[in-house]
């Protein structure tokens, strides 16, 4: 004979079943016909039913923990809202039983209830089972579901080693770092999660299906890039892992994961250096100048193992209009060229990294430009720089000369006036005719401008009017 906990639950669940019988009963438009299903998708704590004791679902039960399941009965029409029955006992004491109703429950859609963290006792297996009311009747009962209670989290954080890459120590890249992680004596520790950026994020949980039906997500199966599985319940395990760049200093944060989800009280980090993987860049033009297009021979850096053959270069390149991104295959001695046209504003810079075969992504080198004077040359008989020259209403003559080829234009501002587009001549210089309002310290901007709009470095001319 199983029995409810006391007196003041028995009447708080009298009370329920005489709800749920109030809200399934069919009214007097008509009789429900058939007889109410037995619930099925039943799940512990968006789980799914573990049937058997011996393999029961371990759950923290610190928020408490949801049973679940769909009663259905085929007169849809007459019970659009069923009630649903729970039990709930330690498999070690069946007497203890605990009934909790469930009483508006959409006809085929998933019922729950909540078994409070109050009632439940860390370690210990439960043994839980659920029926339709419907319409004054009752189902028969599902076969019982199991769970165990594991609020305890992981007591240490796991050890970490490497095989290839020692603690802080320097060592060639190129290869996935073999990293062991061992449970540290914790027994129930079902897998680990790591984090080269330190923050560990959340993991676990479920989604929400048709019907309500919750589906659980392994995340062991989804998240590869931060989970590894044990090798078994608090066995240590191997895992193969590319570090987020292609040299320097690395550190790897790992926690350990037991079959509730919970993570570790503690994390473990664990630190070493690669050496540099970035490919070597040849300038093949002795002395390039601004305008040129030069070539460049890019290798892959000597360093790497055979088992880290470059596959393709990822190259970047800034000038003036911005940043240009690419992509080469190697040839088949692994070498690529690369054209850089020497047109930027200031600075060309060439940046390039290299993916192996085996997924390694070195650190990027650099190649950069010397810094080209691009602004314009200015002069002027009658107001000549930094001096007094001219007057009120004396016209002078401005002459304007480029640096470096291509200067089409130029963009000329006296103080507080409008610009002005000044054409250049085919060797790019040209000429400006102005008179002065006032006499005063003045000055006039001048920036060059290429065929395609790109602005130069200006030049700011000041001079006296007398």
């Amino acid at each position: 004979m199983r029995s409810t906990p006391g007196p003041r639950v028995r009447s708080t669940l009298a009370a329920l079943g005489a709800l749920v019988l109030g809200l399934t009963t069919a009214g007097p438009a008509g009789a429900a016909t058939g007889a109410p299903a037995v619930p099925t998708d039943l799940y512990s704590g968006n789980r799914a039913c573990a049937a058997d004791p011996a393999a029961a679902t371990w759950l923290n039960a610190r928020s408490g923990v949801s049973l679940m399941g769909i009663p259905s009965h085929p007169d849809t029409a007459e019970l659009r809202y069923l009630g649903e029955e729970f039990e709930y006992w330690p498999v070690a004491d069946p007497a203890r039983t605990t009934t909790l109703v469930s009483g508006t429950v959409p006809n085929g859609r998933e019922g729950s209830v909540v078994v409070q963290p109050e009632a439940l006792t860390e370690g210990r297996t439960y043994a839980w089972r659920s029926r339709t009311v419907a319409g004054g009747e009752s189902s028969a009962w599902t076969a019982p579901c199991h769970f165990v209670v594991d609020n305890t989290r992981p007591a240490a954080p796991p050890v970490i080693s490497s095989s290839n890459y020692p603690a802080d120590t320097w060592s060639r890249g190129g290869l996935p770092v073999e990293i062991t992680l061992d449970p540290a004596g914790v027994d129930d520790v079902a897998g680990y999660q790591f984090s080269w950026v330190g923050s560990l994020p959340v993991v676990g949980g479920f989604l929400v299906g048709e019907r309500g039906i919750p589906t659980p997500i392994d995340s062991y199966e989804t998240s590869t890039s931060y989970l590894v599985r044990a090798a078994g319940p608090g066995r240590p395990t191997t895992v193969r892992l590319l570090p987020p760049h292609g040299s320097g200093p690395m550190r790897l944060t790992v926690a350990s994961l037991d079959r509730t989800w919970t993570r570790s009280a503690a994390t473990s980090e664990y630190s070493f250096y690669v050496n540099s993987t970035a490919p070597q860049i040849r300038q093949l033009v002795a002395d390039p100048q601004w305008g040129e297009t030069v070539p460049f021979k890019i290798t892959a850096n000597p360093d790497l193992p055979p088992e880290a053959r470059v596959t393709e270069y990822s190259v970047e390149i800034y000038d003036g209009r911005g940043t240009r991104k690419q992509t080469v295959k190697p040839s088949a001695t692994g070498n690529a060229i690369v054209h850089l046209p020497l047109n930027g504003q200031l600075i060309t810079r060439l940046s390039v990294s290299s993916t192996s075969a085996n997924g390694w992504v070195s650190n990027q080198n650099q190649w950069t430009s010397p810094v080209t004077d691009t602004t314009p040359t200015v002069t002027s008989q009658v107001y000549p720089e930094n001096d007094f020259g001219g007057g009120v209403g004396v016209t002078g003559t401005f002459f304007l000369a480029p640096k470096v080829p291509g200067v089409t234009s130029y963009l000329c501002t006296f103080d507080g006036r409008p610009p002005v587009t000044v054409p250049a001549a085919a060797d790019g210089t040209a000429r400006l005719d102005w008179a002065p309002e006032y006499s005063d310290l003045q000055g006039l901007n001048v920036t060059p401008v290429l065929a395609d709009g790109l602005q130069l470095d200006s030049y700011y001319y000041s001079f006296w009017v007398a």
